[in-house]
């Protein structure tokens, strides 16, 4: 809605000249433009996320990554509307990305562009080198080889055990 707003900024102004009204300041007007560039990567990931024609699920550590990203980014450090708007949003993000969703992030393991050295660099650089990350990617690791093993039991029991070995 901001967005709209600011496509009709100088009408508003005009119609504001010639009325009583108060208008908003251009330091209002500033606060608006930044608040929209901040927020429209939020606004693209959410269409991605919510587009029903299209799949998404294999892009889900990408896009998490780009908000994540765009949270530290340090060019919103000199609007303190950003900033604390910026701290609001990585406090509650910490605790979502505390567990990220097993079955979106294994989607994106099975994109080809990404596998699972991609899960690895994004854990690395959210947790650290040390064991949390490591502990997740091989959470994550050893959840392939049971659901890899469980296929291979349904493909012998259905009579598919000749072309599973072969991969």
């Amino acid at each position: 809605m901001i967005k709209e707003v600011l496509v009709l900024k100088e009408s508003l102004k005009r119609y504001v000249d010639g009325s009583t009204m108060a208008g908003p300041s251009p330091m209002e007007w500033k606060h608006a433009e930044d608040m929209v560039g901040f927020l429209e990567p939020f606004l693209d990931a959410t269409k991605t996320f919510s587009n029903v024609r299209k799949p998404s699920s294999h892009i889900y550590i990408k896009e998490v990554w780009t908000i994540r990203r765009l949270l530290l980014d340090e060019k919103h450090r000199d609007s303190a509307i950003l900033q604390n708007l910026a701290l609001q949003m990585q406090k509650k993000f910490k605790k979502y990305w505390k567990n990220p969703n097993l079955i979106l992030t294994l989607a994106t393991i099975f994109d080809p562009r990404y596998k699972l050295m991609f899960l690895t660099f994004c854990f690395k650089k959210a947790y650290g080198e040390g064991y949390e990350a490591s502990a997740k990617v091989e959470y994550i690791r050893n959840w392939l080889k049971r659901y890899y093993k469980e296929y291979e039991r349904a493909s012998a029991r259905m009579g598919w055990a000749s072309s599973v070995g072969s991969s």
